[in-house]
């Protein structure tokens, strides 16, 4: 990709007796490969390696400054912004008249999750249950106080069952059922698992002192469910796993969110069913609330 590089260094001295205002130096390089920027005991250099096909050109601009002297350094490529670990948006993106694009990476949410409809005897808590979303890339599009986010990542989620008389099983079809633990076993807890990608789209507004109000849905692609029992018999304890557990391959939930900078609440719904099952008993539509990070 064809790199542009615009430097502009502006720099103002003043004398004890008589103001000075310096001229502007202005200058442009086509496809410079290194630019070097340093300021130290009121010195700024800037220096510049390559220019377009000429691998051997240098440029050196010195100047001293005083104590109320400003030097301004300014770079970008083609328009495009890159943080990493949500950084800060800046004051003159919400300013501009122009849409920004911005590529990002690492976005965090974890809250706590129900599924209010699982079948009976399978209804998860909420407190123990816990999900968590990853962004892995986000491709940012921000103009004044307006964003637009196309999102990609995956999505893990624990659900954890509320009682201790019945576990997570399958049925004949491979779908979750209602299973007995063994007879004269002391249960500790079955909890089941599930792993999704996603490709999500958001809309945020940021109010002033970087306030923000939001609305996000993502649309998941399920590739592994499976089911984990624990109890104690005749003294022994016993984890029991169970993969391959058929589920709604496709499903989408909706989020909103409130937070200041890069942290904030959520809560969300999906109104699809986790499980794939023929018996029709599964109503399993997911509930959460929890915090976010960048995301």
């Amino acid at each position: 990709m064809k790199l542009k590089t615009f430097l502009a260094l502006t720099l103002m001295g003043t004398l004890s007796a008589t103001a000075q205002v310096t001229t502007d130096t202005v200058t442009t390089v086509e496809n410079a490969r290194r630019v070097v920027v340093t300021e130290r005991d009121s010195v700024v250099n800037v220096e510049i390696f390559g220019n377009g096909t000429d691998p051997t050109f240098r440029y050196s601009y010195s100047k001293s400054v005083g104590k109320n002297s400003e030097s301004v350094v300014r770079q970008n490529s083609d328009n495009w912004d890159f943080n990493i670990l949500f950084g800060k948006k800046k004051k003159e993106k919400r300013e501009s008249n122009k849409w920004q694009k911005e590529l990002g990476m690492f976005g965090l949410a974890m809250g706590w999750v129900a599924a209010p409809g699982m079948p009976d005897g399978l209804h998860s808590k909420m407190g123990k249950s816990a999900e968590f979303y990853f962004d892995i890339l986000n491709l940012n599009f921000q103009r004044r106080h307006h964003a637009l986010t196309i999102h990609t990542g995956f999505y893990t989620a624990s659900l954890r069952h509320e009682g201790k008389q019945l576990r997570y099983g399958k049925n004949a079809s491979h779908g979750l059922a209602p299973e007995a633990y063994p007879a004269g076993s002391d249960p500790k807890f079955s909890r089941l698992f599930l792993t999704t990608n996603y490709l999500g789209f958001s809309y945020r507004y940021t109010f002033r002192h970087e306030w923000f109000v939001g609305l996000r849905t993502n649309f998941h692609y399920a590739w592994r469910a499976k089911a984990r029992s624990e109890y104690s018999l005749a003294g022994r304890d016993f984890m029991e796993k169970m993969k391959n557990i058929r589920t709604n391959r496709f499903s989408a939930d909706i989020i909103g969110q409130v937070g200041k900078d890069y942290v904030g609440l959520y809560v969300k719904y999906n109104p699809c069913r986790i499980l794939q099952d023929a018996t029709g008993t599964d109503d399993s539509r997911r509930i959460a609330i929890g915090f976010t990070l960048g995301f």
